[in-house]
């Protein structure tokens, strides 16, 4: 039951992703923890070969980070429902998206 409601959500997010342009996360506080939802979205240039440094210290909800090229047309990390981890990105000189995707994510992350 928990499985299909875990898809059933996704489901929703992406319909309404689609139907909605906009690209703002949103927090909101309940019970003192903070709730993450929707889509921010960075753009970083990297004058030489460097790492990205990710942190997600997840509690319950679904957060997925994507890192790609500023035209939007190769992926350099593509990520789905992210659990705690730490980890680095190797990214070449260039310039870059990094899309941070959170559906009731609650917890924090950082992106150095």
């Amino acid at each position: 039951m928990k499985k299909l409601f875990l898809f059933l959500s996704i489901l929703v997010v992406i319909i309404l992703s689609a139907c909605n342009n906009s690209k703002n996360m949103t927090t909101t506080i309940i019970n003192g923890e903070v709730i993450y939802n929707g889509i921010e979205e960075r753009e970083i240039s990297l004058k030489s070969n460097d790492e990205i440094s990710i942190e997600i210290n997840k509690n319950d909800g679904i957060i997925s980070i994507n890192i790609t090229s500023i035209d939007k047309k190769e992926y350099f990390y593509k990520s789905n429902d992210l659990p705690t981890s730490s980890f680095k990105v190797g990214l070449e000189a260039g310039d870059y998206i990094i899309i941070v995707e959170a559906y009731n994510f609650n917890g924090s992350y950082s992106i150095e």
